[in-house]
């Protein structure tokens, strides 16, 4: 039910609504935010803390060394996610400097955030029982004071999540070395070209040709099919590494463990986020409409919270992160907006070479240096959970650096060490700070400043009551120095600098069609693929493309009674539970079934089986679900197409990588071969080694009828795969609240009409307040109310409810 609440001596007044959502209403901008600190702490305190010591390097303090998890079977050792962020993260002085280097108004913020979490936690001591989280009784110890530094440490840790790209380049390096060492320099650098193409200028992308300069566009297109044909990029330059196949493996079991923990926490793990945009001429109302979807994960709780905050100077609504004072995506009373995970290359690994005699010194401008070396106590838990929370042992680590950033690895046997430099190294507040710009942003001016202050990457839609609708990518992404490949490692010792200028990055106002969309694709034509991310023509956007390009068909389908081309609110939410039938490689019949239906065609019109498989593929979108909501199996031709796609990759690849290194390859590898010089990447070698590729993909596709008449009998042709489900699991390992249908969706989702004063909606997956009530008979077991979920049936139906403003 709806209440308020004052704190003493305070002009802020939090309302919540049936839903539990703050919305706050203060006379001066420190009562705001201190009260905006404590609504968090009502709801999310657990969170804060878990948040807190994930970003500081100090959960293993609190619970214990190991932990276990469904993802990955045996032990997890928890102190090595530890050990990770103080390696990449900073000491309590630099946070302290990142804090002061905000502008006054962000510190205040800050500040007033941090005295609103202590209010309750001061409340929380003085009653636990009613107020102390059940996690807190559980582990049996009470939370420290919040520090404005505890805030600047979660927001680096977030920034780099949703906003650092690249740091793949060991494992580009490694493939390399194995191309090469199979198949010669020439050879191998040709196939290691196609694996890892720097730019396919049939990618989909959200800024169209149609909105560029015509020049700028000729110039764009061509410069960009030439650098998807460019051949011996430096490699000489790399011929002194050493073999780093062990450490990547290493590294690359780590980084499934590490996923697994951040699953564990709530820490999302995927890249991925959608969003999109019309403007007045394609909506019912003539008012612009925006969506907005980030996909962050399933756990419990929700990853985000919503509030709605209004002083003087501030009036915001949307969706924010426990530990700062910032809403995300949102709307004010000008504009609205929403973000996606962006591809800027803002992360490069260097290989350093280290004194023989002394690997705490590197060689850089001529000269050995000094490493930066400090050293880290990391406290362990030794006390049984439920125990209060008393033994501890310590474990001591050094954390190197050098002018570059932290050393990750360090080769003993070669004298060399990997670090990774960061564009946004000590700046991840500058992404706070323009959030909170945008948050007081009031029209398209003040919203380029604010995203133009941002280092991270991120996909920025725009839309303003005006009536304009926008685009920009943010974030800083270095130039690289001349004759150096961004596929792989940089040199360490000075030659391989960045260029002080950082590259102009894609934006572009109310664009000729009259719609924008984005799901983390390719912004321009002409925008070079990151180290760690491959841009193709076939790409999960392009459903979202073609459904606003040509929505007649989708929704006479979806709503009874709907005719024309404008859209409505529940329009997009329909075009929202389309989208999420489709996985993360899109709508698969857009381009190989074309392929695979000629083949069929010309070589097997007579074959019962192949003729099946050509009926399934022909009535099939190229979805993974039939329907969003209440399809209980996968679609028979996805299980189908997934099956042949894996036989043709082994036909066509096996002979030039192996089984260990068909992984590089995906559908677009696949489309650039059968494409050959049409392609937008043409490829070098003969891939089919002078065998006609109809051959090769009729045998494909026989395989994989008998695949899956081993697997499935008779009934090949139509399989019973069910439906992954997604449940909401605490990190304890118990579920709240009911399973849901799993759907490629987002995790919270917002609707912004841009009437004046904008309207909006939107959706969690569970409930605004995460508070687990301890037990008053028996403190191992939560209470778990109705009100942690009351969003679940909202989440399950894509339905919408107001937001507060």
């Amino acid at each position: 039910r709806a209440f308020a609440q004052e704190a003493v001596g305070s002009t802020a007044k939090i309302h919540r609504d049936e839903y539990g959502r703050p919305s706050i209403e203060a006379e001066s901008e420190y009562d705001l935010f201190e009260a905006y600190g404590y609504a968090v702490a009502q709801d999310r305190l657990w969170q804060l803390e878990l948040f807190r010591r994930a970003a500081r390097g100090r959960l293993a303090e609190v619970l214990g060394e190991i932990v276990t998890s469904v993802e990955v079977k045996g032990p997890i050792a928890l102190v090595e996610l530890d050990i990770e962020q103080r390696q990449h993260g900073y000491t309590e002085q630099e946070y302290q400097a990142m804090y002061e280097a905000m502008p006054e108004f962000a510190q205040r913020a800050v500040a007033a955030y941090r005295d609103g979490i202590n209010r309750y936690l001061s409340e929380a001591r003085a009653d636990p029982i009613r107020k102390l989280p059940w996690e807190f009784h559980v582990l049996g110890y009470f939370p420290e004071p919040w520090t404005v530094t505890d805030s600047i440490a979660i927001c680096r840790l977030a920034a780099r999540i949703f906003g650092e790209r690249g740091g793949r380049e060991l494992r580009n390096l490694v493939l390399y070395q194995q191309l090469v060492k199979r198949h010669g320099e020439e050879l191998g650098g040709e196939i290691f070209d196609d694996l890892r193409w720097r730019n396919d200028p049939e990618a989909p992308v959200t800024v169209s040709l149609e909105d560029q300069e015509a020049r700028a566009q000729a110039a764009h297109e061509t410069a960009a099919r030439d650098r998807s044909r460019r051949r011996g990029p430096l490699f000489a330059l790399y011929r002194w590494l050493p073999d780093f196949r062990a450490f990547l493996a290493a590294y690359e079991r780590w980084q499934k463990q590490r996923r697994a923990l951040f699953r564990l926490l709530g820490l999302p793990v995927t890249f991925g986020s959608f969003g999109f945009v019309i403007d007045g001429t394609k909506s019912q109302t003539g008012r612009p409409l925006l969506l907005g979807g980030p996909q962050m994960g399933f756990l419990y709780p929700d990853i985000v919270h919503e509030v709605h905050l209004r002083a003087p100077g501030w009036h915001v609504t949307g969706m924010a992160f426990a530990g700062g004072p910032a809403v995300l995506i949102g709307h004010n009373e000008r504009i609205a907006w929403t973000t996606m995970s962006g591809p800027g290359d803002n992360a490069d690994l260097y290989v350093e070479r280290l004194n023989p005699t002394d690997h705490d010194e590197y060689l850089y401008q001529g000269a050995y240096r000094r490493m930066d070396v400090r050293e880290e106590v990391i406290a362990i838990r030794t006390s049984p959970l439920g125990f209060p929370l008393r033994a501890m042992k310590a474990r001591k680590i050094l954390v190197k650096r050098t002018v570059h950033g932290p050393v990750l690895f360090v080769d003993q046997a070669n004298h060399v060490a990997i670090t990774l430099k960061r564009a946004h190294w000590m700046r991840e507040t500058e992404t706070w700070v323009g959030f909170l710009e945008i948050n007081r942003a009031r029209n398209m001016a003040d919203f380029a400043r604010a995203v133009y202050r941002i280092p991270t990457s991120h996909h920025f839609l725009y839309a303003d009551v005006e009536g304009n609708i926008a685009y920009w990518l943010a974030g800083w992404v270095p130039i690289r120095p001349a004759g150096y490949d961004p596929r792989l490692p940089l040199p360490g010792t000075g030659e391989a600098e960045w260029e002080t200028n950082v590259r102009p990055l894609p934006h572009v106002r109310n664009p000729q069609r009259g719609w924008l969309a984005n799901w983390n694709n390719k912004p321009t034509v002409d925008f070079e693929n990151p180290d760690d991310v491959l841009f193709g023509k076939q790409h999960r956007v392009l459903r979202l493309m073609n459904v606003l390009a040509e929505p007649a068909q989708l929704l006479r389908r979806k709503r009874e009674g709907w005719a024309g081309s404008r859209l409505g609110i529940e329009d997009l939410l329909r075009i929202e539970e389309d989208i999420a039938r489709f996985d993360d490689v899109g709508p698969k019949g857009a381009f190989l079934r074309d392929y695979l239906l000629q083949v069929i065609e010309e070589m097997g019109p007579n074959d019962p089986q192949l003729r099946l498989v050509a009926q399934l593929l022909q009535n099939w979108d190229g979805a993974l679900y039939a329907d969003t909501i209440s399809s209980l199996t996968v679609e028979p031709a996805n299980v189908l197409f997934d099956t042949l796609l894996r036989r043709l990759i082994w036909n066509t690849f096996a002979d030039e990588l192996g089984s260990d290194l068909l992984s590089e390859v995906n559908i677009n590898t696949v489309l650039h071969v059968l494409e050959g010089e049409r392609s937008g990447v043409p490829v070098t070698p003969d891939y089919f080694n002078g065998v006609d590729r109809r051959q090769v993909i009729a045998a494909s596709i026989r395989e994989a009828v008998d695949e899956l008449m081993r697997t499935y009998g008779p009934m090949w042709a139509m399989p019973l795969v069910p439906r992954e489900m997604i449940h909401f699991r605490h990190l304890f390992g118990f579920r709240v609240g009911p399973s849901v249908l799993m759907a490629n969706r987002a995790t919270y989702t917002q609707i912004v009409e841009l009437t004046d004063p904008p309207r909006g909606w939107n959706r969690l997956p569970s409930g605004q307040s995460a508070f687990l009530r301890p037990n008053r008979f028996f403190r191992w077991l939560p209470v778990l109310e109705p009100t942690l979920y009351n969003q679940r049936v909202l989440f399950h139906e894509f339905g919408v409810k107001p937001m507060p403003f």
